[in-house]
């Protein structure tokens, strides 16, 4: 949606998740919260099913995480969980295609693209649907609108803004644009 409410809404949730779930000692995401009845076998979910697995979602959302706001805490959570699974994956990369998504961001980095100017300006609104079409899982994407930098700028490690207010589309790895 390329709204800024979202995004402080992810890491609100991506804060509980950590918090609740996160196994602090080792690494990856128990299936039950700490706050519950300790149980007799604490079980962690890694491999893919038919769905992905709950660590390979939990992975993902971090590694767009980090590469929307560029927020460093949210590579360490990330990078924990590949090298935890480093020989597993590599003993059996078809049992972790999820967690591959995100092994991807941790080895070349993060990939966005962020337009710069007003939603409502056509030249926005075009580059947005010209990308809408395209299939690029490994891009975040986000919109840094001049008229909310003060009150969405906070959720930026850095915001991008054309020098000149004319709409912009910077295209970036590892936040080198």
């Amino acid at each position: 949606t390329l709204d800024g409410k979202y995004v402080r809404l992810a890491k609100d949730l991506a804060k509980d998740m950590s918090e609740k779930f996160r196994d602090e000692e080792d690494f990856g995401f128990y299936l039950r919260s700490k706050s519950e009845t300790k149980l007799v076998m604490e079980v962690k979910d890694f491999l893919d099913g038919a769905l992905p697995s709950a660590n390979a979602m939990a992975a993902l959302s971090l590694a767009k995480l980090w590469s929307i706001t560029g927020n460093r805490g949210y590579e360490f959570k990330l990078k924990k969980i590949i090298d935890g699974l480093r020989g597993k994956i590599e003993e059996q990369p078809l049992g972790y295609t999820g967690l591959l998504l995100s092994y991807e961001v941790v080895k070349n980095g993060p990939k966005e693209v962020v337009l710069t100017g007003h939603r409502e300006d056509r030249v926005i609104k075009d580059m947005i649907n010209q990308l809408k079409d395209l299939y690029l899982p490994e891009y975040t994407m986000t919109l840094h609108d001049p008229r909310k930098k003060d009150h969405e700028q906070d959720f930026y490690e850095i915001w991008r803004m054309s020098s000149e207010e004319v709409p912009t589309a910077y295209i970036c790895r590892d936040y080198a644009c």
